[in-house]
């Protein structure tokens, strides 16, 4: 009884150790936010708060898809102008313009492009504003606005509700700004809010859609994407044949070759097997993606407005934590090798995009950290890299995703090993 008495007072004065270490922990991230001494932060300059007003009414506006084509390109380069702006650095600038340009070159319309970055530049605006002016919440009246604009040009009140869907995704930026998170933690919180509201956008009308037609959701869905894949598969067929005078013999044989194809059985099997199964990893990935983009133009944002002193190290460091990579690393391995369309290939891929677009991020610092050190004759090992990348981009990319999870998980265990070394031979002077 002794024994067990021992051991119990030994846990308790551990679990005793841990709360007071965590709470020492808790003190110094205190002491160290620069938030809580709202007394040495400037106020910021008017201008960012005029052009960030601006910027979140016109992202809110545009977020509900009022007008055509012509009006979205002329917002995207409006809200693409106040990015240029606000963060006046390539490193923020140039992902932004990606954003916007990207799916236009896929294939998508202006509409999709000026979505995408108004999310990005609704967030990181609106989070600006919460957290710079002290009456932040007068801004709130901006979505307002904004709805009763959208409401105005498209009659329809429920479509105009889309002007508020940047909120919770930029008071939970804002929230974990003001308590000093560290980069991957905000972007996390970002992700979180916009997952939520695409997640609400995506299900009630479904929902709705679905108890119309008389059918469940699954199916219901699955017959969407199929009348949406065959509808472009027709078009873009016609279009191919209608130009009778470019059809070569290459032209005829490709014709021939998509028919043959892209029959209806094919397109069922694939979103059925491989498309809609992995959906949800790919949209979360997009989501992280316009987080991190947002929390980016966040803190530029405070550098261009005069508020340099709130910009800590962990605010700018974006670092993956071991866990997450141990995941992505065994993801990516069951996501390559386990037979396709089964439910463990289907969650092991999920994992993958969701994950993927952080580590490939990770791999990138890595490798640019790595031919910024490289002189002279090492600079030909740029070669095969080169090579590697224009034969085989989407292979390069995921390669370099691991690597950036190898390199976490690298880290790491040079870590542990020296503290191991120190704990045994005392540490090195």
């Amino acid at each position: 009884m002794s024994i067990f008495a021992a051991s119990a007072d030994i846990r308790t004065k551990n679990a005793r150790r841990r709360r007071r270490r965590e709470r020492l922990v808790m003190e110094e991230k205190e002491t160290q936010n620069p938030w809580k001494m709202r007394e040495r932060i400037p106020s910021p300059r008017i201008l960012p708060i005029i052009l960030s007003a601006l910027a979140l009414l016109l992202s809110c506006v545009q977020i509900a898809q009022p007008y055509g084509e012509l009006v979205s390109l002329a917002v995207m380069g409006l809200l693409f102008a106040y990015a240029v702006l606000m963060a006046r650095t390539p490193g923020v600038v140039v992902p932004v313009l990606l954003t916007a340009v990207l799916p236009t070159l896929l294939g998508f319309t202006f509409s999709v492009s000026a979505f995408l970055l108004s999310i990005v530049i609704g967030v990181a605006s609106c989070a600006f504003l919460l957290t710079s002016v002290r009456r932040s919440f007068l801004f709130l009246l901006l979505p307002v606005g904004a709805f009763g604009i959208a409401w105005l040009l498209t009659g329809d009140p429920l479509a105009a509700c889309a002007a508020f869907a940047i909120l919770p995704a930029a008071a939970l930026l804002a929230l974990a700004t003001r308590r000093g998170e560290a980069r991957t933690s905000a972007v996390t919180f970002t992700a979180v809010g916009l997952a939520a509201v695409g997640a609400l956008a995506i299900l009630l009308p479904l929902l709705s859609a679905s108890r119309e037609a008389g059918m469940e959701v699954g199916p219901y869905l699955q017959d969407l994407f199929f009348r949406a894949v065959t509808m472009v598969r027709d078009e873009l067929l016609a279009l191919m044949e209608a130009d009778a005078e470019m059809q070569t013999q290459a032209m005829l044989e490709q014709i021939k070759l998509l028919k043959e194809t892209l029959t209806d059985s094919y397109i069922r099997e694939m979103l059925n097997t491989v498309i809609l199964p992995l959906l949800p990893g790919l949209l979360l990935g997009l989501t992280a993606i316009l987080s991190f983009l947002a929390q980016m133009l966040l803190t530029a944002s405070y550098r261009t407005s005069g508020m340099e002193a709130v910009i800590t190290m962990e605010s700018r460091q974006f670092l993956m934590s071991v866990p997450s990579a141990a995941l992505y690393t065994a993801a990516f391995l069951l996501f390559l090798f386990a037979p396709s369309g089964e439910m463990l290939w289907a969650v092991a891929g999920n994992v993958f995009w969701m994950l993927y677009p952080a580590f490939l991020f990770a791999g990138a610092r890595s490798l640019t950290a790595i031919l910024f050190r490289m002189r002279g004759g090492r600079m030909l090992l740029l070669l095969p890299i080169l090579a590697f990348l224009c034969c085989n981009l989407l292979g390069a990319l995921m390669v370099l995703a691991l690597w950036g999870a190898n390199g976490t998980l690298l880290v790491a265990l040079q870590a542990w090993l020296r503290r191991r070394a120190d704990a045994q031979n005392g540490p090195r002077e």
